[in-house]
């Protein structure tokens, strides 16, 4: 590496919404120059979609799931003082809290907060840790407007420090396709098949409107842990369970609606923004980051993320009135290119790392 070179840290070679992003700000900075920008991951990962520049390789063990692997500490201090990154970026709480041990304030670093602050960070320990690698970073970035709220009641220097900058995507990749056009609308769920993204929850909403007679096609696009439960429920009431798939933007764009069913924590659903950009409403759950993407009843729906009623009766509504759903689709693509672009995105973040990196 050169003075000129910053390096990004996430946890981890997964193809997610977090890191598939911090995959695609590093390329957008590298076509800016002069900096460039370099992606490491820390734990050793189950795929090779990311294409890391570099990877300190440690294996996902117990010491990660309690919360602190000294062997990243002694791993990234070699590779920082290897490498001379002139600065680096925590995509991430788990990056953060190690960057901020590692580096021991020769190399400045961005936090960029991704998330709402996790039920385990009730035990006193944890929330200390936290303090101190929020207070150590040189800049934090929070993906949402609420993120930025709950980080500000840390404290006054923590409230200066932070700035609002939401996880881009590229317009050119997520775009308005056929969007369905047959009689019965399709519906889509996209995410993680995990407890926090409440697949279920889908599998249930589109049951309770097959109970109502209306015509819709079903389908979740996504994996983990709950799938096998996800397809056993999905058969009974008819939705296709496509597994992760690499055409997801094409998917989108044939869709007619979007259901997000996540729980608190989130920081800023990006499937929102790709729905958005793709020309389709969304009905969503009122969790951190949905507001900043979704206006409520002009680009989508925002429900209270417990209340399933409500939720179902929101996606009747729209299924049921084509000509609002459309025209809520049409106006989540104009709010998502003036806000929600890769490239509006990556000229901020050009802004934070020359701020804390002159």
């Amino acid at each position: 590496m050169s003075e000129s070179d910053i390096l990004h840290l996430v946890s981890y070679d997964v193809s997610r919404g977090a890191e598939r992003y911090a995959r695609s700000l590093v390329e957008a900075l590298n076509r800016r120059g002069p900096d460039r920008h370099h992606l490491m991951t820390i734990f050793r990962g189950d795929e090779t979609t990311l294409d890391a520049d570099f990877a300190l390789d440690v294996p996902r063990s117990t010491l990660r799931r309690v919360g602190f692997d000294p062997r990243v500490i002694r791993r990234m201090r070699r590779a920082v003082r290897d490498l001379a990154p002139r600065a680096v970026v925590a995509h991430g709480g788990e990056p953060a809290k190690y960057a901020a041990f590692a580096l021991g304030g020769s190399t400045p670093y961005a936090y960029l907060v991704i998330g709402s602050t996790h039920p385990k960070l009730g035990n006193p320990i944890r929330r200390a840790i936290r303090r101190i690698y929020l207070s150590r970073a040189a800049a934090i970035v929070a993906v949402s407007a609420s993120l930025a709220a709950e980080l500000a009641a840390e404290s006054p220097s923590v409230a200066a420090r932070t700035r609002v900058i939401p996880n881009g995507r590229d317009p050119d990749t997520y775009r308005p396709g056929s969007g369905g056009g047959g009689t019965a609308p399709r519906i889509m769920f996209v995410g993680h098949l995990e407890e926090q993204k409440r697949p279920l929850l889908f599998v249930e909403v589109i049951g309770e409107l097959r109970r109502r007679d209306l015509a819709l096609t079903a389908m979740i696009v996504g994996d983990g842990p709950m799938r096998a439960d996800v397809e056993q429920r999905a058969r009974s009431v008819g939705v296709e369970v496509l597994g992760a798939r690499d055409d997801v933007p094409a998917l989108l764009g044939d869709a007619d609606l979007l259901v997000a069913t996540s729980r608190p924590p989130e920081g800023l659903p990006g499937v929102l923004i790709e729905a958005g950009l793709s020309g389709v409403a969304a009905v969503t759950t009122d969790v951190p980051g949905a507001r900043d993407v979704v206006e409520d009843g002009v680009t989508g729906l925002v429900v209270p993320v417990e209340d399933q009623a409500r939720l179902v009766d929101s996606v009747g509504l729209l299924l049921e009135d084509p000509d609002r759903r459309k025209a809520m689709g049409r106006a989540a693509r104009e709010r998502c290119l003036e806000l929600f672009t890769l490239d509006a995105t990556t000229d901020e973040w050009d802004e934070v790392i020359r701020g804390m990196a002159p």
